[in-house]
Parts: C-alpha cells; sequence; structure tokens
C-alpha cells in the first residue's frame, strides 16, 4: 500500500466498498507465482529430489553438478545407490559432503572433506567402494540422491526478490482493478439549464502508473536472472 500503490484509492468508485488486505494477499500470492515463471526460482520453500550419476574424472576433481532448483536453502539427505547393491540397500553421507557454490544452483560432492560418522563403514571397504575410488568403474548412473529444499526463508527474502514481487502483484492488482478504482475522466451534471463539469486524471494516472511499474519489472528481471544463473540455464519445473 505505502510504496507500490500509494496515491491509489483503494476504493470503488461505484459501491465505495474498501479493498481488503485479503484481497491484497491474493495479488500478491499472484506476484509470487509470476516472479517464479518470469526469474524461474522458487520464492516459498520446496523439496526436491535430483540424482547424479557418478563420473569417476570429475568426482576426483570435485565434479561440479547443477541442482534443478535454486538457492539451495537446506541439504536433507545424500544418499548413494553404490555397484553392488539395490537403491533399498543405499547408503546415507553426511549432509555436509553437498558443498553449494554460491545462489547459481550449482554444487559439489566433496567425500574427501568430511568424516564416515553417518556412512555405512563395511561397505565403503567393500570391493563395490573401491571399483569406484581406485578407478575400475568410471561411471555409474544415478549414484547420488540428494534432497534439498530450495527457496528462501521468510524473513531472508532478498530486498531485490521483495521488491519485483511488489511491482508484480501492483501491476496485476491494477490491471485488473483499475477500471472500478477509476471508471471515468470526467462527469457532466445538468439540471433545469444548469450544468456542472468534474474531471480528473482517472484512467490516464493509472496508465502512466502501470507504465512506470512495468518499466521497473522489465529493468529487475535480467539483474535477477544473470544473479541467479537462469538468464542462460533453461529451468524444467
Amino acid at each position: 500500500k505505502e510504496e507500490y500503490l500509494f496515491g491509489i484509492p483503494l476504493v470503488s468508485a461505484l459501491t465505495q466498498e474498501k479493498v481488503s488486505n485479503n484481497t491484497l494477499k491474493s495479488f500478491i500470492r499472484k506476484g509470487i507465482s509470476d516472479f517464479e515463471t518470469s526469474v524461474r526460482i522458487p520464492v516459498n520453500p520446496v523439496r526436491s529430489t535430483d540424482w547424479f550419476d557418478f563420473e569417476r574424472a570429475d568426482d576426483l576433481q570435485f565434479g561440479t553438478r547443477r541442482l534443478n532448483r535454486w538457492p539451495l536453502l537446506q541439504v536433507e539427505n545424500l544418499y548413494a545407490v553404490l555397484p553392488g547393491r539395490t537403491e533399498e540397500q543405499g547408503t546415507d553421507y553426511p549432509t555436509d559432503w553437498v558443498c553449494p557454490d554460491g545462489d547459481t544452483g550449482l554444487i559439489r560432492i566433496t567425500p574427501i572433506s568430511s568424516s564416515l560418522t553417518n556412512a555405512d563403514a563395511q561397505f565403503i571397504s567393500s570391493t563395490g567402494f573401491k571399483a569406484l575410488a581406485m578407478g575400475a568403474m568410471k561411471q555409474w548412473p544415478k549414484l547420488w540422491r540428494i534432497t534439498y529444499t530450495a527457496g528462501f526463508d521468510h524473513d531472508k527474502v532478498p530486498a531485490i526478490v521483495n521488491d519485483l514481487i511488489g511491482i508484480m502483484s501492483a501491476i496485476k492488482f491494477l490491471s485488473q482493478m483499475g477500471p472500478v478504482l477509476f471508471p471515468v475522466n470526467s462527469i457532466s451534471i445538468g439540471i433545469d439549464g444548469m450544468s456542472q463539469s468534474t474531471g480528473n486524471a482517472g484512467p490516464q494516472f493509472l496508465a502512466q502508473r502501470m507504465q512506470e511499474l512495468q518499466a521497473e519489472r522489465e529493468r529487475l528481471i535480467p539483474q535477477l536472472k544473470a544473479y541467479f544463473g537462469t538468464d542462460i540455464i533453461m529451468t524444467v519445473w
């Protein structure tokens, strides 16, 4: 109200009904959806699971992988299905083996950077794990399974993200509610040979405000897509 809709009368010109906070909240939810579609990152935390192949040449150099969703908020589980085992016989590994590389969805799995407290020590010393570590097997499909949460903590949404959501919410609100708030430009009343006219900026003011918001939206979207790395990466949702 105070920033994106400042100066806008939130009252119907026809019925004098006030726009409720619940109505504004519904437009904010729509603005969040527009943001997620335009920038291709989640705002509200979402839980996802990605599978990654073992590639010995890459993994020995801390091979970088990209999650399907980011920014990474929390790693809940790092699971490996090593050769010789079924998916149900996989092994849980310490979640701090997953090292985020900024806010662009890039991660590294670094098995030598931590302890094996939560790992299956007996299987680590077995033939299956040695075959991977010693290079007898160069690759293995879907070795790593990572369950994680992507998005933002509700109290840690970056200011620029909040700004764009507010702008998108205001654009959607004004495009739908504008005709109700500004139905006419002028009114003329005539009684017994007397007449009185009054005019206001009405739709013209609304159109100008919409243009300002849309210009700011077009300026911020490329900045955010470049920062989060979604300007060149097409994410599958």
